[in-house]
């Protein structure tokens, strides 16, 4: 058997989600100029910009219910907000940008 606790959620994480793609962003255009230029060409322009974001708890299918009783404690945790883009760029010949 296998029960999931109470998952908890920011009621808004705008703020935190723009920043996280935001820094997705700058990580996808950091790699892929270091792939560029380890196969020896520059990056040129984005071509494509796709986004997605997801700020929730990975959800398990519940599997069980157990009847509790008496209090439960609540230990504070963790919420991720992870920022996910993909991004397509052209590249040119001539070695690195910059």
């Amino acid at each position: 058997n296998e029960v999931q606790g109470p998952s908890f959620e920011k009621e808004d994480a705008s703020r935190e989600e723009r920043a996280a793609l935001a820094a997705a962003v700058r990580s996808a255009r950091q790699k892929a100029e270091e792939m560029a230029a380890a196969a020896g060409l520059r990056l040129g322009e984005l071509l494509e910009l796709r986004e997605g974001v997801d700020a929730r708890p990975p959800s398990y299918p519940m599997r069980a219910m157990a009847k509790v009783s008496g209090d439960v404690p609540v230990a504070p945790g963790e919420l991720t907000i992870d920022g996910q883009v993909e991004a397509l760029f052209s590249l040119h010949e001539g070695g690195p940008t910059r």
